[in-house]
């Protein structure tokens, strides 16, 4: 399960938000009363509501606001502090470092991750790479503010939406910026402009994804990302009329569900003696690639009988009756075919309950 959230804005209602399982709000440090004061309007349940972040601007920070924004997380609880770095100086940058060090002793103290963002800026209303937009920049930074706290507090914060605003290789980009990524903020836009919106909004016109979202997914699946996800989609909810928020916010809950699924498969890999891949065909090979030294699969079943008997990649082709030998608690059966539906009607009416393997996540 992963931890996700949502980030906070003035047109989201909170109580909506809990309806559709979001209980962990990023909030902004200067609209914590206000959140405070909406939370205790709107909400109606007995669930508990928590700030999960407090996010800063690195440009407002000053050695007494750092200690107060410390002090606020502490006194909510919360997982982690933010710190936005779009507008930000390399002299900005450089000042927080001496901050760090004046304050190493309560940031030590407190224990509480704090995570600087990625960027970018604008110049001629083009959006162009900026201090903290390239991956080494961002895990130098992380690492010097690490090594003068004596801790390993400081993390990265990836905003998919900066990232892909710049173009960028997003599975490169995540697998550059490597282990010291403690939060993802995951958004989509047009590559255009910021939008802010949910995830898979956008294409480029002929059905491509203008975010790759099956390659974000499958990166931090790859690095066993345990870090948390939250939703940074505030234009979508400023721009939905408050009628339609549980609708949306459904949706995002949805994405949530789909993307766990990703990050559980290995676990339920794990845990599994039998798995059986139905297809042995490219889908298949993306599997063994990608898995099959780990979980090599018991066989391949497969409809062709000329191939049944077959050795391919060092396991053997089968006939689909042959799943049915498997115990049913101890078998996991992946559909690695494009024909999802004929396929799965076919386990349907053999009593064969089964999931399906997208590669797409692992191309």
């Amino acid at each position: 399960m992963i931890n996700t959230g949502i980030k906070y804005s003035c047109n989201l209602n909170i109580d909506t938000s809990v309806q559709c399982g979001f209980y962990d709000f990023e909030v902004d440090y200067s609209d914590i009363d206000k959140f405070s004061t909406n939370k205790n309007n709107q909400c109606t349940g007995t669930q508990e509501v928590n700030i999960a972040g407090i996010s800063i601007s690195l440009k407002d920070i000053s050695e007494q606001s750092f200690i107060d924004v410390l002090e606020t997380a502490e006194k909510f609880k919360c997982r982690y502090i933010h710190i936005n770095t779009v507008g930000c100086e390399d002299e900005t940058a450089k000042l927080f470092l001496n901050i760090a060090d004046i304050c190493k002793d309560i940031i030590t103290a407190k224990n509480i991750n704090i995570c600087i963002e990625n960027n970018y800026k604008i110049k001629n209303g083009r959006y162009l790479y900026a201090n903290f937009s390239d991956a080494v920049q961002i895990k130098e930074y992380v690492n010097k503010l690490n090594k003068i706290t004596g801790s390993e507090l400081f993390g990265a914060c990836i905003d998919i939406g900066y990232a892909n605003i710049l173009n960028m290789n997003l599975r490169c980009f995540i697998e550059n910026v490597g282990e010291v990524i403690k939060l993802m903020h995951m958004n989509d836009n047009n590559g255009i402009t910021l939008q802010n919106q949910m995830p898979y909004t956008f294409t480029t016109g002929r059905g491509i994804l203008s975010t790759d979202w099956f390659r974000v997914i499958g990166a931090l699946v790859r690095k066993k990302y345990h870090g948390r996800i939250i939703f940074n989609t505030t234009g979508l909810i400023d721009r939905t009329p408050l009628e339609l928020q549980y609708t949306m916010l459904t949706l995002l809950k949805a994405i949530e569900k789909e993307w766990s699924g990703q990050f559980e498969f290995e676990d339920k890999l794990r845990k599994t003696k039998y798995i059986v891949l139905f297809g042995a065909g490219k889908m298949a090979q993306n599997y063994m690639e990608e898995w099959g030294n780990r979980y090599k699969p018991a066989f391949f079943a497969d409809n062709n009988s000329s191939a049944w008997g077959e050795m391919r990649m060092g396991v053997e082709i089968k006939t689909p009756d042959e799943i049915l030998k498997l115990p049913e608690q101890e078998r996991l059966v992946l559909i690695c075919n494009l024909f999802y539906d004929e396929v799965g009607e076919q386990l349907d009416s053999m009593g064969i309950q089964y999931e399906c393997y997208w590669d797409r996540y692992y191309l």
